[in-house]
């Protein structure tokens, strides 16, 4: 699992709920500034001529800007990260051009506190768009670049008792934004890290609980949870089903003349010829005990199966493993038992069949596969 990948679809998930956090705060103080506004109209501390606008109209767009967000996510939710990443850095330049407008008008409006109040709900925007934004540093400044710019332009609005205090103010604010940005930033990576280090982990315990440790192939108990499985798909969807229970030919003699060591490195190059025979994707090589193996063919009749039974002895005999114990040919050989699973057939009667198969092999010499016969009807 790639970091660069998975961070990614950390900051996707991340923006998008810092995003609702911030439509629902934003919706809120559109209501109160509403409020506020009329309760100072009634009070005579707005002068509306100074607007060549009306001020409730202004709010009023604003709030069904903010009230059409939601459809503008959505329209975009399918796009690639890229776009959509373009997609929310315009929406966030236009959001925040949108709350300084409001900003300027509560400045010009109000008798008493204006530009006090106007300078207060700017930096709780800011530190609003902090905790939205911090996973991404381009969409938290498209964001917050207007406001700022807005905050040391306000002066030309505004008079100031001292506007290099009031400067040095909105300065003292930027860097306290930029330090809590990569404060979080940095802390949001070293949690996406932990989480993709903890996955890959969960990933390898899980890969070696299913593996056999020698040959590299499914153990037994991946392969009984895998047969259920595709048992289950043949009788839903009456597809063929079939497995290879197979031996290694006289590998007791092997290991007596050899060595266990040699008949490790057997084992294992048993199972890669295994594993070359069949479909990657599709089929299971696993190691069924000792000397045995088995092999998982899922939507593949007896036929089929017999065709890859076939394919294995010969790849097996190309590569010419000596065995000069053996009593049926100087190299490896295996023997295969074939079975094709049949409707209402249980698990067991299913590999047993293979067995009885492979057994027949074995009684007429080794070296070779044989087709299990159909069960019986009782």
């Amino acid at each position: 699992m790639h970091f660069s990948f998975h961070l990614e679809q950390a900051q996707r998930q991340a923006l998008n709920r810092g995003l609702i956090w911030l439509w629902c705060i934003s919706l809120l103080a559109i209501l109160f500034l509403a409020c506020r506004y009329h309760a100072y109209l009634g009070a005579g501390m707005i002068l509306t001529e100074r607007l060549p606008w009306s001020f409730p109209q202004q709010l009023g767009l604003t709030l069904l800007q903010q009230l059409s967000l939601p459809i503008g996510w959505f329209a975009i939710t399918r796009l690639t990260h890229r776009r959509w990443r373009a997609c929310i850095l315009l929406l966030s330049v236009l959001w925040s051009l949108g709350w300084v407008g409001i900003g300027y008008s509560i400045g010009v409006l109000e008798l008493r506190g204006g530009a006090s109040l106007t300078n207060s709900y700017i930096n709780v925007i800011l530190v609003m768009a902090l905790i939205a934004f911090y996973p991404d540093g381009r969409l938290f400044y498209a964001f917050v670049t207007p406001l700022l710019l807005f905050q040391l332009s306000e002066h030309l609005f505004h008079s100031f008792a001292f506007v290099w205090l009031h400067l040095l103010a909105v300065s003292f604010v930027l860097v306290i934004l930029e330090a809590g940005r990569r404060l979080l930033h940095d802390w949001f990576r070293l949690a996406v890290r932990n989480e993709v280090e903890n996955l890959r982990l969960a990933r390898r315990l899980e890969v070696q609980a299913n593996m056999d440790e020698l040959t590299r192939v499914a153990n037994r108990r991946h392969f009984n949870r895998a047969l259920n499985k595709a048992m289950a798909l043949s009788r839903r969807h009456r597809l063929p089903l079939s497995v290879i229970l197979s031996d290694v030919d006289y590998f007791k003699r092997y290991n007596d003349h050899y060595g266990h060591q040699a008949g490790d490195a057997c084992l294992k190059e048993v199972a890669q010829q295994l594993q070359s025979s069949v479909r990657k994707d599709e089929d299971l090589v696993a190691r069924y005990g000792g000397e045995e193996f088995v092999i998982l063919l899922p939507g593949m009749t007896a036929d089929e199966a017999g065709e890859v039974a076939r394919r294995v002895r010969e790849q097996l005999a190309c590569l010419a493993l000596e065995h000069v114990g053996s009593l049926v040919a100087p190299v490896v050989t295996l023997s295969q038992g074939v079975a094709e699973y049949q409707p209402g057939e249980g698990e067991d009667a299913f590999l047993q069949r293979a067995d009885e198969a492979l057994y027949a092999v074995k009684e007429a010499g080794r070296d070779g596969y044989r087709l299990a016969a159909l069960p019986t009807s009782d």
